[in-house]
């Protein structure tokens, strides 16, 4: 590691030197495809710009090449080749690359700012936000990428409920990584003060995950020190210095720097590549252990290590002071074996830390996975249980090992998720009992007070609970302390912790205010829906109280997909639909649908989800008649029919679907006329008519279904006199006059079909 850098090392990378053009070369960028906006930076590959996919309808962040970078086309190639590679990379703590070409390339547009612009006052607002780099750097190290060029510039923060960071320009790592404020004269404050030796030495072979962990080091040494590792102004003893020198150690730099963060940097640093941490994540679980209070495994550089480094730069010396140094290791001998054990002790807590990411990983998976399922509607409850149930199952066997506050964490935010209220306090106060004053367990702990305290709270005139008061002021202190940070926030979860803040802290009218918000962007939030009813219960608002009540249970049972199919609608349309009747008029035609609204109360399963955004498709297909828009309307049609097919399938029994589905067949025959299509016309025509035959069979007394068919049989008449087959329309023509009488007779006084039913037979007699 001591060799001198190779003149063509040198070359390469003074090759990067040219200055930048002002502007980007207008045929390097697809105009057609992408609008420009403002530039966001520039560096030693070219310019980055603000631009708007068309194509994609999105914003962009488009890095176009410069001629600067002289990149051979070979180099381009390769160049493409590793953005699209990194274009596979799916993490959230990783920009999206989405295009590229040998000009440019199109990557997700984050709004916030690089660690470059950054001031952090308290390392434990920049450590956390490492970590979490650590672990995106990790996952794509897993997925055969390496960054080579990470920087205080390539890691941005983007504000949220906590700040976010996510790791820049993966694939666009250079053959020479040199910034843009490269002069000719060989002045540099960019890119090459955070390469690794190996990289500085030009042995390209030899860069590899271990590069990244010295760049994220050379970051944080940035970061804490205000410069970087190494900061010679000329270029060619800055990479020299790279390859041969020690950085000053951090804290000579800055005093104020904890002793263990200082050893978990320099160990980022070490020139070997086998003195670093074996991966970034072994680097994320350290710093992990730091912001625990954990003792970290990184440790100075070894007697020995130290010892070597030290010959292969002193050699003559070291063999005049030979006698003195194996004495020296005489003497520590007892030192050096009690280190030994301090390391496997060391390492044995590393694995236990990689094991609780591990972990953290599944819980978060499981969490997901639960979530989308419970809100993908239908009978899926016992598979919502049995996913936290899997997890929560893995986080005890994991505590029956080992005893580890994130795992107590984890589990109790896995029964949170499952109901299990009691149960995820004590697994939350477990946690804390190892790891306090922890902002996110402080949330996660305040909830589930909240919901303790919301459950206790008495409605009806029922004794206080000894408990409820306990509930109230632990839950308040936790949720008072987590939502310091959270001042401005508008998201439904931050919205929800606050709204449940205000109730515990007596302010039920405000909390009822901030409920309503939270429904207003998350109209499936059921907890809030809960709280809703408890509290207008509360507030002698009853009827409220029982909507809410009816709503929460719905969405425990699986119909989130419908009530946001009745938003729709009702959104889009401007309509107040009836969801307490029979049938739904549909304005405009003669037909109507029959209303999901009741079975969404009496109905188990997904047939009711499907029904309502049958209805809901139909009712914008109506609308694209009316506009005149035919293809939007059959296209939507088919949709609303696929839909009422799925609910047939699941129930079978139920025949409303089957009328429905006959509905929109009928309305489908009628457009595919206007179309010119006669012959799918008339085949569709006959699918709904067995659609009625079918539904009339399960049940006699859809007095809807006779009207409807009566209508669509009166109009099967009218085409087959067209169609010089009279004998064929008298019998669908007494078909329809026994239908509609069939229906008036089982439409009582006051039906709304009623007086459409008379004139329809009317017209028939």
């Amino acid at each position: 590691m001591s060799r001198r850098l190779t003149p063509g090392a040198a070359r390469r990378l003074l090759g990067a030197a040219a200055p930048l053009r002002t502007d980007p070369d207008a045929g390097a960028v697809d105009t057609d495809r992408y609008e420009l906006g403002a530039e966001l930076g520039r560096g030693g590959m070219g310019v980055v710009y603000e631009a708007y996919d068309r194509d994609l309808e999105r914003k962009v962040a488009l890095k176009i090449l410069s001629g600067a970078a002289n990149l051979s086309e070979e180099a381009r190639a390769r160049f493409v080749r590793e953005a699209r590679a990194a274009a596979r990379l799916t993490h959230p703590g990783i920009a999206a690359v989405y295009d590229a070409t040998s000009e440019c390339i199109a990557m997700q547009r984050v709004q916030g700012k690089s660690f470059a612009e950054l001031d952090f006052d308290d390392p434990r607002e920049l450590v956390p936000l490492v970590r979490d780099a650590a672990l995106a750097v990790h996952y794509a190290h897993t997925e055969g990428i390496v960054h080579r060029d990470l920087k205080p510039a390539n890691l941005m923060v983007e504000s949220g409920d906590r700040p976010h960071v996510y790791v820049m320009d993966f694939g666009l790592a250079k053959e020479v990584a040199v910034d843009s404020s490269l002069s000719v004269s060989g002045s540099i404050v960019g890119t090459p003060a955070y390469m690794p030796p190996e990289q500085a030495s030009g042995q390209g072979g030899a860069v590899g995950p271990a590069s990244d962990v010295y760049g994220l080091g050379a970051t944080l040494y940035q970061c804490l020190a205000g410069r970087p590792p190494f900061g010679d102004d000329e270029l060619y003893p800055l990479l020299r210095r790279i390859v041969e020198a020690e950085p000053a150690p951090l804290r000579d730099v800055a005093p104020r720097v904890d002793t263990d963060l200082a050893t978990i940097v320099h160990k980022c640093l070490a020139k070997d590549p086998q003195q670093r941490y074996a991966s970034a994540l072994a680097l994320a679980s350290d710093l992990e252990r730091w912001l625990s209070g954990e003792p970290v495994e990184a440790r100075p550089p070894s007697l020995a290590y130290r010892l070597r480094r030290f010959v292969s730069r002193r050699q003559g010396a070291v063999v005049a002071g030979l006698g003195a140094a194996v004495l020296a290791t005489l003497v520590a001998l007892p030192f050096l074996i009690q280190a030994r054990a301090d390391r496997r002790a060391a390492e044995d807590k590393r694995a236990v830390v990689e094991q609780v990411f591990a972990l953290s990983e599944e819980v978060q998976r499981a969490l997901d996975d639960a979530r989308a399922t419970r809100s993908s509607g239908g009978l899926h409850g016992r598979q919502t249980y049995d996913i936290l149930q899997t997890a929560i199952e893995r986080c005890r066997a994991f505590l029956d090992t080992t005893e580890a506050g994130h795992a107590y964490h984890f589990l109790g935010e896995l029964l949170h998720a499952q109901g299990q209220l009691e149960e995820a306090l004590r697994a939350l106060d477990a946690c804390d009992a190892l790891q306090p004053q922890r902002p996110r367990l402080a949330r996660s702990r305040g909830l589930v007070l909240a919901e303790l305290f919301r459950g206790l709270v008495p409605v009806l005139g029922e004794e206080v609970p000894a408990e409820l008061e306990g509930c109230r002021a632990r839950g308040a202190a936790d949720l008072r302390s987590s939502l310091v940070d959270d001042e401005g926030l508008v998201s439904a979860d931050s919205l929800y912790a606050r709204a449940m803040l205000r109730w515990l802290e007596g302010d039920e009218r405000g909390a009822i205010l901030v409920l309503r918000e939270v429904i207003e962007l998350d109209l499936g939030h059921r907890d809030a829906h809960l709280s809703l009813s408890r509290l207008y219960l509360l507030t002698g608002e009853d009827g409220l109280g029982f909507r809410h009540s009816l709503i929460a249970s719905d969405l425990l049972r699986g119909f989130h997909p419908a009530y946001i199919a009745t938003a729709l609608v009702r959104v889009s349309s401007g309509e107040k639909l009836d969801l307490g009747g029979a049938v739904l008029p549909l304005e405009g035609m003669d037909e109507v649908l029959i209303d999901y609204g009741p079975l969404l109360q009496m109905e188990p399963g997904m047939a009711s989800a499907y029904g309502m955004r049958g209805q809901a498709d139909a009712r914008r297909a109506l609308r694209a008649v009316a506009a005149r828009n035919l293809p939007a309307a059959r296209e939507t049609l088919e949709f609303a029919i696929a839909e009422f097919d799925a609910a047939w399938t699941i129930r079978p029994e139920q025949p409303a679907a089957l009328v429905n589905r006959a509905v929109c067949r009928a309305q489908l025959e009628r457009v595919l006329v206007e179309l010119d299509e006669v012959t799918l016309a008339a085949t569709t025509r006959q699918a709904a008519l067995a659609d009625y035959d079918t539904a009339l069979e399960l049940d006699e007394t859809l007095e809807a279904a006779y009207f409807d068919r009566a209508l669509l049989l009166a109009r099967s008449a009218g085409i087959l006199r067209m169609a010089m087959r009279p004998a064929e329309a008298q019998r669908a023509l007494v078909r329809a006059r026994n239908d509609a009488r069939v229906a008036l007779e089982r439409a009582p006084d006051g039906h709304p079909l009623r007086g459409a039913i008379e004139s329809l037979i009317g017209a028939l007699e």
